[in-house]
């Protein structure tokens, strides 16, 4: 599976952290791919065999890759990424529900840097900037590599305040001053929505496109 990666070369965006890795993983898969071919791994395959298998099974040279880069132990997300190299980075949101695996907070916050610390120089990090354990792993990160990165925020205490909920519970927020409409039900979707559309921007995926998909 690997090699059959490295043959094709795609752009590989990895995301990691404790939720929101599959629903970041299929809203970004959805937006990226009204303008280009997208691969993304099904439901939650996030381990070295899961991964693969899907792999072997169902890419076909797609230009851009959608990982996700789970672990319940450290070294798990390295191992991972070695295999499957990425070049951005999502690191969606933090919490302590592996502390049991894990052992401490810390060591969970050096597990998920272990993502952004295999992205080749120049490589983007995107980043929910409102959740303090993402911060962290950030800050953790950065402390650590040996490479310059780029660092991309999303989420802003200021994007927050124009959300909104119809009388289905729909959320609706601002993209860039664009008012958007989504499908999904309830406020805490706003990190993965702020999220893929950062990473699609960075596609120059117009922002007009995504407000309509």
């Amino acid at each position: 599976a690997s090699w059959k990666i490295k043959q094709a070369s795609p752009i590989s965006v990895g995301i990691t952290c404790s939720y929101g890795k599959t629903s970041t993983k299929h809203l970004l898969s959805h937006l990226l791919s009204t303008q280009t071919k997208v691969f993304a791994s099904q439901r939650s395959f996030n381990t070295t065999v899961s991964l693969a298998l899907d792999i072997l099974r169902r890419y076909k040279n797609e230009k851009i890759t959608v990982f996700e880069y789970a672990a319940y132990k450290p070294g798990e997300i390295k191992k991972l990424a070695n295999i499957f190299k990425p070049h951005l980075a999502v690191i969606t949101g933090f919490t302590t529900q592996h502390l049991a695996t894990f052992g401490s907070q810390e060591r969970i916050v050096q597990a998920k840097a272990e993502l952004i610390l295999a992205l080749p120089a120049k490589g983007t990090v995107f980043f929910n900037q409102a959740d303090e354990g993402v911060g962290a792993i950030v800050d953790y990160a950065m402390s650590r590599s040996v490479v310059e990165l780029q660092l991309q925020p999303f989420n802003s205490t200021q994007d927050n305040t124009q959300l909104q909920l119809d009388n289905k519970g729909r959320l609706k927020l601002q993209i860039d001053k664009h008012s958007v409409q989504s499908q999904l039900i309830g406020k805490q979707y706003r990190s993965i929505i702020f999220g893929a559309a950062a990473v699609d921007q960075l596609f120059k995926i117009p922002i007009n496109q995504i407000v309509a998909s």
